[in-house]
């Protein structure tokens, strides 16, 4: 019997927040855009707070999942699979180009760098290794087709 209410509790608790979650204050990209950059170990503590940050920014406006600038462009300097990406845009804002355009903008990312971020993101995706050629083929043929040669 303890373990139904405990398992009834856990849930109602989860459902709460949750619904609770829906209630959070959109934080665009931009804001995050300035003030000090992070490195890995930087990234690497606020993804690990990133949950505890988002339940407290419910209840304080001075807190936000936002808070560290972690700047990713040292991670293609050292050949790491660094990718751009965007999860649920609509709720976070930044769609994949704006994020794309921002990322290229606040790093000041050379066409090189940006190629590179779009090969990775197939590289890293779960497509067929045959699937995965022909989108870094179809990007190799656009920068032939717009004369962006310096990665090629």
């Amino acid at each position: 019997m303890k373990t139904i209410k405990l398992l009834t509790l856990t849930a109602t608790v989860l459902f709460a927040l949750i619904i609770l979650s829906s209630c959070a204050e959109v934080q665009h990209i931009d804001a995050c855009r300035t003030g000090q950059t992070y490195g890995f170990f930087g990234g690497l503590c606020h993804g690990i707070i990133a949950p505890v940050s988002f339940a407290l920014s419910l209840f304080s406006d001075n807190i936000t999942v936002w808070a560290v600038n972690n700047n990713g462009a040292w991670m293609l300097a050292k050949g790491m699979m660094a990718t751009v990406n965007s999860d649920d845009p609509a709720y976070f804002g930044g769609y994949i180009n704006e994020n794309y355009q921002s990322v290229a903008h606040s790093l000041n990312l050379t066409h090189d760098q940006i190629i590179q971020l779009a090969k990775n993101s197939f590289t890293a995706s779960f497509l067929s290794e045959d699937e995965k050629l022909g989108l870094i083929e179809k990007v190799d043929r656009y920068c032939l087709a717009f004369n962006i040669t310096a990665y090629l």
